[in-house]
């Protein structure tokens, strides 16, 4: 059933709040024809205790109830030996290992051997924190146990920066891992990058332009009510909406964000670009002063010449123009430079011998 732009449709609520809610979700996520695979979480492990938890147990019997009238293959989390058993007496079809198990590698061993010689579909979720290692180790620890991974799930990373998004979405990360597991799909969670319902959509066609296999996308009949990830979810029609305009012609804008909103997130960028350049400036006044006492050159030429290369190769590799990055590379480094030299002034007299070039 999958779509003319993506291999793969998971959709559903963030949590199997009832089994009424699901099964009004499916019904219309069925009518589309659009959606392979019927998701909800079971067991909602939460930052903070005291918050909604999901139903546990009893959520495995409405994931059944949706699956039987509506035919779709049902997906929800396993963090557990003890959740992998549920979910296969069960009978459910595809589990994911969330952000957090993917984390430690102990509770994703402990899933691997639970998962030894069963045939249920399994998909892996990146880790919390923009580690890859992370994120192949656990893959790798599954395959070697012959789990059948289907698919790796990129649902953006946890960063220290204040940013518009819940998680960042990094897609040079995702490419990275799809060269290295090409024989897996590549399903987007473009709502918990977004952490918001209006930037659902923009990152679902982020996620096309990226050549993402599929997405998964949280939808919940009245997002606001909502029990868990309220901000994030998105109604059924606008699901159905969006993915119709992505895949009714590749590359089309999707109207979900207003242009004062769009300024906004310009406007939180900017602020981020400026604490970068920031802590950049602060970097090259501490290596100014340690070439002052060491009595060293400001410029090193092969140096400069190493790093504008392997800038150009990474802006290159996350689509950037190199004519303007390396032009913005060149303002960088005069500024480095006036700030060592004037570091250099401070203490001594103008060596001319010292004044050459770079970092």
């Amino acid at each position: 059933m999958s779509t003319a732009c993506f291999k793969t449709i998971i959709a559903g609520p963030c949590s199997a709040e009832s089994e009424q809610l699901c099964l009004s979700v499916a019904a219309q996520l069925a009518d589309s024809g659009l959606v392979d695979v019927f998701r909800a979480g079971v067991w909602k492990p939460r930052t903070l205790s005291g918050m909604y938890e999901g139903p546990g147990n009893e959520g495995l019997k409405y994931l059944n109830a949706v699956k039987q009238q509506f035919g779709f293959s049902v997906a929800t989390e396993a963090a557990t030996a003890a959740h992998a058993q549920a979910c296969l007496k069960a009978g459910i079809d595809v589990i994911w290992i969330g952000a957090r198990t993917v984390t430690d590698p102990f509770s994703v061993q402990e899933l691997a051997e639970a998962l030894q010689g069963t045939s249920i579909r399994v998909m892996v979720k990146n880790p919390l924190v923009p580690d890859l290692r992370l994120w192949t180790g656990a893959t790798e620890r599954l395959l070697k146990k012959g789990v059948r991974v289907e698919a790796l799930i990129h649902r953006g990373f946890s960063v220290y920066e204040q940013s518009v998004y819940r998680n960042e979405p990094l897609w040079a990360l995702m490419s990275e891992m799809k060269r290295q597991f090409p024989e897996l799909q590549m399903i987007a969670d473009p709502s918990h990058m977004a952490g918001k319902a209006a930037y659902v959509g923009t990152l679902a066609q982020q996620a096309l332009e990226m050549e993402a296999d599929g997405l998964m996308v949280e939808v919940h009949t009245e997002p606001l009510n909502a029990l868990s990830d309220a901000a994030q979810q998105i109604v059924p029609a606008q699901f159905l909406t969006i993915l119709k305009q992505l895949c009714a012609r590749e590359g089309a804008v999707i109207p979900d964000m207003s242009i004062e909103e769009l300024r906004s997130e310009i406007d939180e960028a900017d602020e981020k670009l400026l604490k970068i350049l920031a802590q950049r400036a602060s970097i090259v006044k501490r290596m100014g002063q340690s070439k002052r006492n060491a009595g060293m050159t400001i410029m090193q030429t092969s140096r400069w010449q190493n790093v504008v290369e392997s800038r150009l190769q990474k802006a290159n590799h996350l689509g950037l123009d190199s004519n303007f990055v390396e032009e913005l590379l060149k303002v960088i480094h005069d500024e480095s430079l006036r700030i060592q030299l004037e570091i250099m002034n401070l203490s001594a007299p103008a060596d001319k011998d010292k004044i050459q070039t770079s970092e």
